[in-house]
């Protein structure tokens, strides 16, 4: 079940991806074992592309095709790297209606209890 909560200054509600993270590196570790030369490159590829891309978004005179270039690589070898792995590390959450439903049900109720920002909180 995805667990919501408030923040602890109680001005937004976060959604903690602790479990979704972990079976991610767990399989990620696991392929990793099984074949770490062919891992290690795609991590290290991967690696790559997203400095990249960070280089990119960073430079004042790249262009915004140069950064959908750059954020494409990326996507390319993260991709890569998701088809070594076991496809239930990158398989979507699913919920059954009853857990749906509670996750609807808490969101609204911390939505409800979370404090407005001020106006100058808004403006920034």
């Amino acid at each position: 079940m995805i667990r919501a909560q408030l923040t602890p200054d109680g001005r937004a509600v976060e959604i903690p991806l602790d479990q979704v993270v972990a079976r991610v590196l767990d399989d990620l570790a696991v392929a990793y074992a099984d074949d770490p030369d062919t891992v290690g490159a795609l991590l290290a590829e991967h690696a790559s592309a997203v400095l990249h891309r960070q280089h990119v978004a960073a430079s004042p005179t790249a262009s915004d095709t140069r950064y959908e270039f750059a954020s494409a690589a990326a996507d390319h070898t993260r991709e890569a790297i998701t088809d070594e792995i076991d496809a239930e590390a990158s398989a979507p959450i699913r919920l059954d209606q009853l857990a749906a439903r509670r996750l609807a049900d808490r969101l609204v109720a911390l939505a409800s209890r979370l404090i407005p920002a001020t106006r100058t909180e808004k403006a920034a």
